[in-house]
């Protein structure tokens, strides 16, 4: 039995996965969840959010956007920064168009956020209706530019197929919801045919899809159940490509948001912990560091977390593998 052994306040998991030529790694998942302060301080959450061993939708999955993608992944290249929110206008106001900023380290993006409107429309010529205020507007993909085409499942937005406005004839669009998304450029706000969001992309959109590798008649005789000769690493990624930084996090960054939450404005660090991972085999130890592999930020629960991880090559050692032991360092 392969057993964790964790002696931090933290989530933890573990599970064996095989990597594109069938070598066994036994990857080991750490999850530190704090409660982000008034003062911008943080501190360690009473309650721990579990490690995802599966995707996690907003709603059913294939029809609504992903909140939290698997924390169960061979690799990655870089850390992915997941935003999960809502934009605010100013306390007892209410706003027509909001931009909102998430900022940390090399990342420094602005989306447009603007109020409810449907087209409307007389035979073939449709506009956008009046808007209306909001005082607080999920940003989710649900509410920026895709979809799929109902009278046509095959014509689908590959970036985003649950968004809105993506049809085939235009006049199709009458009653349905204007994209309240958009990026903080101009041609985007103008054209409004940009899917942008701050949260996961799933594995079955673009472009993470592109990375997945070629499964056709060759690799089933081959290769099947393995990953294809020509996945990427790329894959495990799932923030958009700009929330994924030039290089590795080791907490202590700081970070400010832009009317994400009521204060309008709000500054912290990303945790900074000492983590020791150390993996028992019947004939020797391996000690490995972990890399920061997801940093997930919900201000509108006021938290952070990130996601520790190891992963420990195993081939031919798997039955001899005990236990991975996890401890803060400074309580060594």
């Amino acid at each position: 039995m392969h057993e964790i052994v964790n002696k931090t306040p933290f989530s933890a998991e573990g599970v064996i996965l095989q990597d594109k030529n069938g070598e066994k790694q036994w990857i080991v998942a750490v999850k530190a969840t704090y409660n982000i302060l008034d003062d911008g301080t943080t501190e360690i959450a009473e309650e721990q959010k579990p490690v995802t061993t599966a995707p996690v939708y907003l709603d059913e999955p294939g029809t609504s956007s992903l909140l939290y993608d698997t924390d169960f992944v061979l690799s990655k290249k870089t850390t992915d920064v997941i935003l999960n929110g809502s934009a605010h206008a100013p306390k007892g106001k209410t706003k027509s168009s909001l931009k909102v900023k998430l900022k940390v380290a090399n990342i420094n993006k602005t989306l447009l956020v603007k109020g409810t409107r449907r087209w409307i429309g007389f035979l073939f010529i449709v506009f956008k209706g009046l808007m209306k205020p909001f005082s607080k507007m999920p940003i989710t993909y649900e509410n920026t530019y895709g979809g799929t085409d109902p009278d046509n499942e095959k014509r689908l937005h590959k970036k985003n197929p649950v968004g809105t406005g993506y049809l085939t004839w235009p006049w199709k669009l009458k009653g349905q919801n204007v994209p309240n998304i958009y990026s903080g450029s101009f041609v985007s706000r103008l054209l409004g045919n940009k899917s942008v969001g701050f949260g996961p992309v799933a594995s079955n959109w673009h472009p993470r899809l592109k990375f997945g590798g070629t499964y056709d008649e060759k690799w089933e005789k081959t290769k099947k159940p393995l990953l294809a000769d020509d996945f990427k690493d790329e894959f495990f990624q799932c923030a958009p490509k700009d929330q994924q930084t030039k290089s590795f996090l080791t907490g202590g960054e700081p970070v400010e948001l832009t009317n994400l939450s009521p204060e309008g404005k709000l500054s912290f660090e990303i945790p900074k912990i000492s983590l020791n991972l150390k993996t028992v085999f019947d004939d020797k130890d391996d000690e490995i560091s972990p890399l920061l592999h997801t940093v997930i930020i919900e201000p509108d629960d006021k938290t952070v977390s990130t996601v520790w991880h190891i992963s420990v090559p195993c081939q031919n050692r798997d039955e001899i593998l005990r236990k991975t032991e996890i401890r803060l360092s400074d309580s060594l």
